[in-house]
């Protein structure tokens, strides 16, 4: 375990399960310190993960007066204190309101592309993660069933019948396409759609 939770960090649905500490600087302190690190260490990766998650106003508060997206930001910071090579984490979006969840999934993002952290996310809201993610696996009675780049995703009719919840761009798009339009894929963001529509009108 103390080798495994140097490579991968768990973030919980609830990111209240996890915090425990007086204050969001001593939450971030907390991985760091049960590794044994020096202290120096501790605090130079305390400065590092406040800037990277975008604490820097909040670190002397208690956890608990947080607000959900801001709870959702110290959790993952405090993961990202023990710099592990792997995230996990669970519908982090869950308890948060469009704007909130759009902003940790950027952040998400951020850290994979910047940081180059694999990012596993388990998550229901496809609308706002597939134009962010480079691979989709369905699982299914605790078995893989579908593994495969996200425009090959809605090539398949078994993800719906086992009651996956299709993006709203998804669902419109094939709904044209059974009226008539040309649709060569189907679009993951707004101005994909557009472009899309633009051209089979022209």
């Amino acid at each position: 375990m103390y080798q495994l939770t140097q490579k991968v960090g768990l973030v919980f649905q609830d990111p209240e399960n996890q915090l425990m500490s007086i204050n969001v600087e001593r939450e971030l302190a907390f991985g760091p310190e049960n590794l044994g690190l020096p202290r120096d260490e501790i605090k130079e990766r305390i400065q590092e993960v406040t800037k990277v998650v975008g604490l820097q106003d909040i670190l002397d508060k208690p956890p608990h007066q947080l607000s959900g997206g801001e709870q959702q930001r110290v959790a993952i910071g405090a993961i990202l204190a023990m710099r592990p090579k792997i995230l996990v984490l669970d519908e982090p979006t869950s308890n948060l309101d469009p704007m909130g969840a759009l902003k940790i999934i950027t952040l998400l993002r951020d850290l994979n592309e910047n940081l180059g952290i694999t990012i596993l996310l388990i998550e229901h809201r496809l609308d706002m993660v597939l134009m962010f993610a480079d691979r989709v696996l369905l699982m299914h009675d605790g078995e893989i069933i579908l593994n495969e780049a996200p425009k090959r995703f809605f090539e398949y009719d078994f993800p719906a019948e086992i009651g996956i919840g299709y993006p709203k761009l998804a669902i419109l798009f094939d709904n044209l396409k059974k009226d008539g339009l040309k649709v060569e894929k189907i679009p993951l963001t707004s101005e994909e759609a557009v472009n899309i529509i633009l051209r089979a009108i022209s």
